[in-house]
């Protein structure tokens, strides 16, 4: 194994859950099946290896109170209006770590985009409890679900479920 380099940055998109695949990796072993649904390998990046593509394209995680999810992709991050908090707010990270600038009023596609994403990832698993990133069928039926969205995310999740087929095909 390599070492990881002294001094060295990373801009992956990385959570603690992602702890546990990276280390099964590290060790050479595979994850129990239904384990660690939505940790991804990230020891690549930790390593400081090239990457072909991102660990994660976007991180969802719990905003800080009941029912809330927030969203990061990129360097955007999306906490949604609820019942509790009723106003959105969405963050460019690159030029405002520090979340004081709301950009949702000036970026509403982008809001919307975001919104979706949270609303589509919140549907699959609900509807299985399996574990998502690796589930053709299930990111089918979530396609089906989704039939009005935008060409543009349309073919995204196509290239995801073809991406996840050529993955089991090599297995």
């Amino acid at each position: 194994l390599g070492t990881i380099p002294a001094g060295k940055t990373s801009h992956e998109l990385i959570c603690h859950v992602d702890l546990l695949a990276s280390m099964a990796s590290l060790l050479k072993t595979k994850l129990p099946a239904g384990a660690g649904e939505d940790s991804f390998d990230c020891l690549p990046a930790l390593l400081k290896e090239k990457l072909d593509k991102p660990c994660r394209e976007s991180l969802i995680k719990q905003a800080g109170y009941v029912q809330g999810l927030s969203i990061r992709k990129g360097n955007w991050k999306l906490i949604p209006a609820t019942n509790k908090k009723k106003i959105t707010e969405l963050f460019n990270l690159a030029d405002d770590l520090q979340e004081k600038n709301n950009l949702a009023e000036k970026n509403p596609e982008k809001a919307k985009n975001l919104k979706e994403e949270i609303q589509w990832n919140r549907a699959i698993k609900r509807a299985s409890g399996e574990k998502v990133k690796d589930n053709v069928e299930l990111l089918k039926k979530g396609m089906k679900k989704k039939e009005k969205m935008k060409n543009k995310s349309k073919k995204k999740w196509e290239g995801r479920v073809k991406e996840v087929e050529e993955k089991k095909k090599q297995k």
